[in-house]
């Protein structure tokens, strides 16, 4: 299942995160902001891969799971 969306904020964040980096006088864009590509990519084969593999309910359940986490992870 391809999802253009997500590809499409991907880069889209990627190009604002180097506008601003620019009109702040930085250099544009750095060999590190790979590594974030690389990390969206890898979160959205992840994500895509479950989906496919798990239920609607328990997809559901695993997502809502992970962002208590991140949640907690957050704030402690």
């Amino acid at each position: 299942m391809f999802q253009p969306l997500i590809l499409i904020m991907q880069v889209t964040a990627i190009a604002t995160i180097s506008l601003l980096r620019h009109s702040a006088g930085k250099v544009a864009f750095e060999l590190a902001d790979l590594f974030c590509i690389l990390a969206a990519h890898l979160g959205t084969a992840v994500g895509t891969t479950l989906y496919k593999r798990l239920s609607y309910d328990h997809f559901a359940r695993a997502v809502n799971l992970l962002m208590i986490a991140l949640g907690i992870g957050y704030f402690g």
